[in-house]
This record gives structure tokens, C-alpha cells and sequence, in this order.
């Protein structure tokens, strides 16, 4: 297999979210770009330099809806992954992979076939009334605080006592994966509209708020050499999640991951 540097993992990525907003925009779907892609786009005009993923949110009413299409519509070497569809996925939002190449996880106990490829990550944008909606979304929280402390996977070899904790847990829990994904899911059904959004299924939003007004109109920027959706009032968004977005992390926080990917 041949490994990939940085920017192949970059360029295969966009072209990953290039065939998806193309789905979107036929449907009239907007897809924005959020957390470190919409960052990339305002500081960088693309990727944040050593970034190796793509973060996307589409609104929680039209989710389900892309999903049956993204099956229908994705080219042959596309593939929607969904907790309820792959055995080796257990998270409650969307990823597109790129099943042309190969993601080495030593954390999978799966065969090399198996083993997943690039992706770009769609979160749910969940309309709703912040006061309304709080005690819904710790719920939601502590639902993914179970899967994860459950059913995460840990390449720490020597650290048996963090195994014996999950075997623990997972005797005690009735739930698996899917059961506790169906819940999770059944909760952000039942959370009524409002003025905001959030995103309650992604660790980085917990407890985040956005007015609804911050994502109008649609605007698109330039990213590589091509154009996405983004949160229209850019300033507002990311100074709530960065603070002073323009400023770059020191050295030893900009890390790159992408030294395990390989074309199939």
C-alpha cells in the first residue's frame, strides 16, 4: 500500500465534500461548514494547514433526508456510513468515506479490509429553544458519555484496568451501541424549534447555542480552489468556539494524524 502525505489526505477529502455539496445543492440542502473547516476557510482560505478532516451540519430537519439520498446519489467509491448500517460504526452522526483508501486504526479489532477510510464528518443542526431544550440535550450527553466510557475502543495495552471498567460497564448496561444511537436520536426528535441551533451529538458543542440569525444568509467561501457554505456572521461563530480565531496555536498543538492513511 502507499501511504498519504498531508496534502493528498487534504485534496482527497475535498473531493469528498465538492460530490456532497453538489448532492446537497440539487436538493436544495444547505451544508455548512463548521468547527475547524469554517475556521480554515476564513483564516487560511481551505484547510487549516495541518488539519486532516472536514466538519460539515446540515439542519436536523433535512438530515434524515440526505441520508437516503447520499445512498442513492454517491458515486461507486462513496459509501453514507451510519451507526445502523456498519458494524464498526458506532457514533450518531453521518460520515461520507472514501473507500478508495485505508485508514490503519489499531484501536479496530477488525480485519486490514475492514478497516475504514477517509472521511468527512455531517453533523445533525439541531433547531431549537435553548431553555427549552437543555435538560433534552444532557440527556443526549450522557447517552454519548455511556457509548463512549462503554464501547470506545483503546489501543493502551497496558492499561488493564481501564479494560475491566468497560467489560463492567457493558455487563451493566441492557444498551448497545445501536440501542443507546436509537435514543439518542428519538431525543433530538422530540426537541421543539426556536430561535437557535446546536449540535448535541458532537463533544465540541456541549452546552454550544448559536442564534439561528448567525447562519443567514447562505454564503459561500473559497476553500481550496473551490466553494462551501458557512456560517454567514463568520466573526460571531468563531470567536465563540476559538476566541481570538486568528491567532495561531503554538507548535506542539497543531498536530496532524494522517500518518496512517494509505491508498487500498
Amino acid at each position: 500500500m502507499r501511504q498519504l502525505g498531508i496534502k493528498q489526505v487534504q485534496e482527497r477529502l475535498r473531493s469528498i465534500a465538492v460530490i456532497v455539496d453538489a448532492i446537497c445543492e440539487r436538493h436544495n440542502i444547505p451544508l455548512y461548514m463548521i468547527s475547524g473547516t469554517m475556521l480554515g476557510a476564513v483564516r487560511h482560505k481551505g484547510f487549516v494547514p495541518w488539519d486532516d478532516d472536514m466538519d460539515f451540519a446540515v439542519p436536523y430537519e433535512q438530515y434524515h433526508n440526505l441520508i437516503r439520498i447520499l445512498r442513492d446519489e454517491l458515486p461507486d467509491n462513496l459509501r453514507c456510513l451510519t451507526y445502523d448500517t456498519s458494524e464498526t460504526y458506532m457514533i450518531p452522526w453521518i460520515k461520507v468515506e472514501n473507500t478508495d483508501t485505508i485508514m490503519m486504526d489499531p484501536c479496530l479489532n477488525v480485519p486490514q479490509d475492514k478497516m475504514p477510510g477517509l472521511t468527512i464528518d455531517i453533523f445533525p443542526l439541531v433547531d431549537c429553544e435553548i431553555q427549552d431544550c437543555r435538560k433534552t440535550v444532557k440527556k443526549i450527553q450522557r447517552l454519548l458519555s455511556l457509548n463512549r466510557i462503554a464501547y470506545s475502543k483503546s489501543n493502551d495495552k497496558k492499561n488493564k484496568w481501564k479494560k475491566c471498567v468497560k467489560s463492567m460497564i457493558r455487563m451493566l448496561t441492557p444498551l448497545s451501541p445501536n440501542d443507546i444511537n436509537d435514543r439518542i436520536h428519538k431525543l433530538m426528535d422530540s426537541i421543539g424549534t426556536g430561535n437557535s441551533y446546536t449540535i448535541p451529538v458532537d463533544p465540541n458543542y456541549y452546552n454550544r447555542y448559536f442564534p439561528k440569525q448567525w447562519f443567514k444568509p447562505l454564503t459561500k467561501y473559497d476553500f481550496e480552489n473551490t466553494c462551501f457554505y458557512g456560517v454567514a456572521q463568520y466573526d460571531s461563530y468563531l470567536k465563540e468556539i476559538y476566541g481570538n480565531y486568528m491567532e495561531l496555536p503554538p507548535l506542539e498543538k497543531r498536530r496532524v494524524h494522517c500518518d496512517n492513511v494509505f491508498y487500498r
